[in-house]
């Protein structure tokens, strides 16, 4: 059967599994196809049931067997770059595929500004002029809504960037290729799955919407979608619509990570945008089985949208928040819009912008600015507030040297006005004269914001607001005095309290009992005790690095039996802390072993009533502090040797979604050593504040819920080692660590600010 009957067959309705007169092949395998290199190659497609089919190519054979329903897989081994290659398979008959190279495999998706068309771009007769790249290939899906999950979808197949063909590509795709082919020297295939004024929903996998307890109200109804409109047809809008028709005909094609522009559509999400954005992410790399799947947006441009105009900034807003989860990456494009016109032309400097992500991010090409300064955290200092970013690399700059625009500052009642912004070093100072007690800043808070704020790289600022990234009812740092209630001889971790209001810290192999005065005594030995929580019935869990376990100990200090050993047969190495999950009886903890930056073998697990273990992540590089939020809505952890902290959504009790990151933190200079910016024990207060106890700043740093830096407490002359709310009224934090000799020190920091309760109703 000829490939043009089998295409034809297809769009009348055919199944693939119902086409077995001979070898048959998706759309998105054919000639002139770019393979993703330096990976296994899956080649797949249909022959008659219990057929044997062998694939070959650039000097490997493989050979498979196809199922009951006729599908076949093969995967041939990670190949280097290159090409022109033959493709030969052979099955019920043969079927020769060439001019296929080897490189680089990014799927461009999203609405229509993805969509949007060499020919439809800037300077388009230059541009196409000049198209002559025979390593750039294209392959544009059609709009293909569907009900189920298809296996196939018609197209016309592989395109050789020509001038001839150019003017139809996808124009951000195509200038991200032809950056990225100039900079890796290697061939750049482009799937083009795409369909302009489409909103998220539709091209997100049902895995996706299920990773995001947020997105509840889907995920209840995905039995439903997608849904049918009036004529009876597909509803392209709907959950599940696009992925079904769009992405899951492309699986499991090898594919190195995907490029999203979309956004329009969701306008007026606000925050719920970054939700769905997370579940998009967490399903393609579920669906590629691919947890790391390079995952690159667009920001979109100010636009005269109508309405609201702070609307668009919500999305900006959610973009910028999903540079939280890992392998994302986002190109601010605030300065080349048209506030007249939601297709800005100038696709060169977006696909530009992604390719800078590319290099840095996913190829790990070394001194390239690939971002533009993101908001980092906020400052109050008298009359004014000073502003802290992060990409700031040759400086904040004006790009067009003139004043900084689009700041704006609000007091007490909240009323913004216009501000004045001056630079000063890596910082913003934000003032105006009528606002004498500000309490916020918003910058380009607006759909027409254009503003001129950069790096020394030229790459704009992303919009952002500080709401809420006050110290609120803080002190301030120099307001209190930390006292220390007692030292001892070693290094001490593991502070908590029991129902009798008396503390508990770790130090060598031994566990010591204090009370709020200082007065202590030792209460038990186990080995090398660390992390430890109280139980409901008075007893303990003590995680010990010398027992490789976590333990059970009774309340007067003695061994009850080990509470987790080992997890799916596998020793643990060195439980470090633990979070309760009172309302279903288990509990996390964190195993760092000898994990560190080089050799991130560090995990989390959960272990649940029945005493059964969990592995909920792992390649961590030294996870440490964990604490479960309120609600058992979320999970944070301190990634020590990255410094940084984790965040996971708790989907059901020992389940959560991927990992994110929800803060970076202040760090020391980097030839200190990498000890010096180590988060170790963490805790939160009652208003959802992280409490962090830096070990390397000799701090106490304080996290808002959005993960903004706002206080800063000095650890007593301690490399403080864990945190913990204690005393009458919940509201001393109390501190442990490393003094100086080695000894170890326990110190208190009368805060005045409530903690969280996380000791369990003692059972009656």
């Amino acid at each position: 059967m000829n490939r043009l009957m089998f295409v034809v067959l297809v769009g009348l309705g055919f199944t693939a599994g119902s086409l077995r007169a001979d070898v048959t092949l998706p759309s998105v395998i054919g000639n002139r196809m770019v393979l993703q290199r330096e990976q296994a190659v899956p080649v797949w497609g249909w022959d008659d049931p219990e057929t044997e089919v062998r694939v070959t190519f650039a000097g490997q054979t493989v050979a498979g067997k196809t199922d009951a329903q006729g599908k076949w897989l093969v995967h041939l081994a990670a190949l280097p770059a290159g090409g022109p290659h033959q493709m030969v398979i052979e099955g019920s008959s043969r079927v020769t595929l060439d001019g296929i190279l080897v490189g680089e495999v990014w799927l461009c998706s999203g609405q229509s500004n993805m969509e949007w068309t060499v020919r439809q771009s800037l300077n388009p007769e230059r541009e196409i002029a000049a198209g002559t790249h025979p390593r750039i290939r294209h392959i544009k899906i059609p709009h293909r809504p569907a009900a189920t999950p298809a296996d196939n979808v018609p197209s016309s197949g592989w395109q050789e960037c020509t001038p001839k063909n150019v003017g139809s590509f996808t124009g951000v795709g195509y200038y991200f290729a032809r950056q990225l082919e100039r900079e890796l020297d290697v061939p750049v295939g482009l799937i083009g799955s795409n369909w302009g004024g489409t909103r998220i929903e539709p091209w997100t996998p049902p895995v996706g919407f299920n990773q995001v307890p947020a997105l509840q109200a889907i995920t209840e109804k995905l039995a439903d979608y997608p849904t049918r409109n009036a004529s009876g047809a597909i509803d392209p809008q709907s959950p599940l619509a696009l992925y079904n028709g769009m992405i899951h005909p492309l699986l499991p094609y090898a594919i190195r990570g995907a490029l999203w522009y979309q956004g329009e559509s969701n306008n007026g999400d606000g925050m719920l945008y970054h939700e769905k954005m997370k579940a998009l992410i967490a399903g393609w790399r579920s669906v590629w089985k691919n947890p790391g799947l390079p995952f690159l947006f667009v920001q979109l441009a100010p636009n005269r949208y109508g309405g609201d105009p702070t609307r668009l900034a919500g999305i900006w807003e959610a973009q910028l928040e999903t540079l939280s989860v890992p392998g994302t990456g986002m190109a601010v494009t605030t300065d080349i819009g048209n506030v007249n016109d939601i297709h800005p032309r100038n696709k060169q400097e977006v696909g530009r912008r992604l390719t800078l992500w590319a290099l840095a991010s996913v190829y790990g090409k070394q001194d390239i600015v690939f971002s533009g300064p993101l908001y980092r955290a906020m400052q109050i200092e008298g009359k004014n507030i000073r502003i802290s970013f992060t990409h700031t690399s040759g400086g904040l700059k004006s790009r067009d040297e003139k004043p900084l625009t689009w700041f704006q500052i609000a007091g007490a009642d909240g009323k913004f006005v216009a501000a004045k912004a001056m630079i000063d070093g890596d910082t913003v100072v934000v003032s105006a004269d009528s606002i004498s007690a500000p309490i916020a800043v918003r910058f380009a808070w607006h759909q027409e914001a254009e503003p001129n704020l950069s790096n020394g790289a030229g790459l704009p600022a992303s919009p952002f607001r500080t709401e809420g990234d006050g110290p609120g009812d803080l002190p301030a740092a120099d307001a209190v005095e930390t006292a220390q209630l007692f030292t001892v001889e070693e290094y001490c971790e593991g502070v908590v309290f029991d129902h009798a209001g008396f503390g508990y810290i770790s130090h060598g192999e031994t566990i010591t009992r204090f009370s709020v005065d200082g007065k202590h005594q030792v209460w038990a030995k186990t080995g090398a005790p660390n992390g430890h929580k109280v139980l409901a019935d008075g007893t303990h869990l003590v995680c010990d690095a010398s027992h490789h376990a976590v333990l059970h100990l009774a309340a007067d200090g003695s061994l009850l039996k080990p509470a987790s050993k080992q997890c799916n047969g596998t020793p643990l190495r060195g439980p470090n802390d633990l979070s309760l999950d009172t309302p279903h009886g288990g509990f996390y903890f964190t195993d760092p072993g000898d994990s560190d930056l080089k050799n991130p073998i560090g995990t989390i697990h959960y272990v649940n009533r029945a005493g059964v273990t969990h592995l909920l992540d792992g390649g961590l590089a030294y996870p440490n502090g964990i604490v479960v939020r309120p609600g058992g809505s979320q999970l944070l952890v301190a990634e020590s040797q990255k410094n940084r902290i984790l965040a996971y959504d708790i989907l059901a009790p020992g389940k959560v979604g991927p990992r994110r990151v929800f803060a970076r933190l202040p760090v020391k200079e980097e030839e200190r050593g990498q000890i010096d910016n180590q988060p170790d024990g963490i805790c939160l207060d009652a208003e959802g504040n992280l409490y962090i106890a830096h070990y390397g700043m000799q701090q106490v740093q304080v996290l808002n819920r959005r993960g903004r830096l706002i206080g800063r407490f000095n650890g007593g002359n301690l490399r403080t080692s864990n945190v913990a709310f204690g005393g009458a009224q919940m509201n001393h934090l109390f501190v442990t660590g490393a003094l100086k000799g080695g000894r170890g020190g326990l110190f208190r920091i009368p805060l005045g600010v409530p903690g969280l309760v996380i000791l369990p109703q003692k059972d009656r």
